[in-house]
Parts: structure tokens; C-alpha cells; sequence
């Protein structure tokens, strides 16, 4: 799992799951399939609360992913605040 920062928006790239992972300015949790050369296809950008096939989806990794997006978003909130 690698934590990036693209436009200030923080990302996550998993290669468990091929997806790039990040929470948008209105606090939806989206993902986009992540591009071998780096980055991801956001043409092809979805939500996750919106994905229909959960055969095989580690759902425990998932979380962990939005936590950790949820957390840097507070956090960076509370920094800009001081």
C-alpha cells in the first residue's frame, strides 16, 4: 500500500486490489484502477459503496484503507486550522 498526494487529495495506490483509493471533497469514498507507468485511469473512476461484486473482496484491507484516508483527511483539517 503506497499513501500519495495528488491536487492536496491523499491517495492510496494498493496493489492488493489494482486500485487507487481516495475520499473526495464531498467525503465519497472512490477508487480508479491504478496504471502500471503509476498513477491511475480516472476515466474509469467509480465509488466504492456503489460496487456489486464482493467475491473475494478483503473487506478487512478495505477499511484499513479508508481509515487510514479518513485519518490523513482529519488530520490535514485540524493542521490547516493552526
Amino acid at each position: 500500500m503506497i499513501l500519495v498526494s495528488i491536487e492536496f487529495t491523499p491517495m492510496i495506490q494498493s496493489e492488493a486490489f489494482g486500485r487507487t483509493f481516495w475520499i473526495d471533497a464531498n467525503d465519497n469514498f472512490k477508487s480508479a484502477p491504478s496504471l502500471v507507468s503509476g498513477g491511475a485511469d480516472y476515466e474509469m473512476r467509480d465509488y466504492v459503496s456503489e460496487w456489486t461484486d464482493w467475491d473475494g473482496v478483503n473487506v478487512d484491507l478495505l477499511l484499513t484503507i479508508y481509515r487510514q484516508l479518513l485519518t490523513t483527511k482529519i488530520d490535514k483539517f485540524y493542521a490547516d486550522r493552526m
